[in-house]
């Protein structure tokens, strides 16, 4: 299995500043379907530095989050505690460790972690835990290291694979395509009426933000990068400013869902 507390060092600070998150008209989606009130548990698996954790803790009375890093999970409580938000508890846990010693949830998320896990074990791990009438949500966005096709997508995957070589997601080499995994796992799970959706939107970027963001992922973090990481980012900068010395873009952001509901 891959160690994804060493591929991830380095990234927190990154994920949590730079990262797009979740668009607010998804959160509403959600809320609507599982018909949220504020009470019930949430438990948020991969958690990460707890975006869907703080977007959502006002939707239950208690949240749970769970992440294998130490980093991540040390990120996510500083947040919280920047927010004042007292109703979230972060625990260090493998998402394939999920027992009902957890208790029982009204609902899970699972958000761009989910492609790390084995998946049909932690849909039926989770499936134990949630109340009838409860379900799962899975949210995702391919990130321009995969999926961007404007010029500054294009120089920035270019740059990478100067520094790094070819890699699974850049645009010139081939990759074996897991796309749809998710859907075929959640079909073969116990939930029920899944429902799939995408919601298209978009978010202004700077020079800045570019690097940032690529330092938050696991093909360019500054632990991957080592010494190179200084020199990558100079290298980042200047391509980006030749191709508009303004330094300012848009990132188009496909948010995926996917719903399942324990009846």
């Amino acid at each position: 299995m891959t160690d994804l507390t060493n591929l991830f060092a380095s990234t927190a600070e990154y994920y949590a500043r730079y990262r797009p998150g979740y668009p607010d008209a998804v959160f509403d989606r959600i809320r609507a379907a599982f018909g949220l009130d504020g009470t019930g548990r949430l438990l948020d698996i991969g958690c990460g530095t707890g975006e869907i954790a703080r977007s959502m803790h006002a939707d239950f009375a208690d949240v749970v989050g769970l992440d294998i890093s130490p980093e991540m999970i040390a990120e996510a409580e500083r947040q919280s505690a920047q927010a004042d938000i007292t109703n979230i508890k972060y625990l260090r846990m493998p998402a394939e460790e999920i027992t009902e010693a957890l208790g029982h949830f009204r609902l899970a998320t699972i958000g761009s972690s989910f492609h790390w896990m084995n998946q049909a074990d932690v849909l039926d791990r989770v499936y134990a835990l949630i109340e009838p009438g409860g379900g799962v949500v899975i949210l995702g966005h391919p990130g321009f290291l995969q999926a961007g096709g404007d010029a500054w997508e294009r120089v920035a995957q270019d740059v990478l694979e100067r520094w790094r070589g070819p890699w699974r997601g850049s645009h010139t080499s081939s990759k074996s395509n897991a796309d749809g995994a998710e859907k075929v796992s959640i079909a073969q799970s116990r939930f029920v009426d899944v429902e799939l959706g995408k919601y298209r939107w978009q978010r202004p970027v700077d020079v800045d933000t570019i690097i940032g963001e690529l330092f938050s992922t696991s093909v360019a973090s500054k632990a991957v990068l080592g010494e190179k990481a200084d020199a990558f980012a100079a290298d980042l900068r200047q391509s980006l400013l030749q191709l508009d010395p303004s330094g300012q873009f848009i990132e188009r952001i496909r948010t995926e869902f996917i719903f399942g509901f324990k009846r």
